[in-house]
């Protein structure tokens, strides 16, 4: 008995959830669409350093196997 007062008492002790405006809907809605984005660009700016640093690394890996290779022409 004491379980089910204890029940009613945590249900009317609850508040009721609170409406979003249309404004509030918006600009949620907003903030939802800014975000993703965000994450996409985020995604975009993390692919191309990956690319530029692996072409990089391409070009030092040529770079030491030239001059491996020919180490005279380089000697000035």
């Amino acid at each position: 008995m004491d379980l089910m007062d204890e029940e009613a008492e945590a249900e009317a002790t609850q508040e009721p959830a609170h409406q979003l405006s249309p404004f509030e809907s918006l600009m949620i809605q907003k903030m939802d669409a800014m975000f993703h984005l965000h994450q996409e660009h985020s995604t975009n700016v993390h692919s191309t350093l990956d690319n530029i640093t692996t072409r990089l690394e391409n070009i030092e890996t040529r770079l030491t196997l030239s001059n491996l290779l020919n180490p005279d022409e380089y000697e000035a």
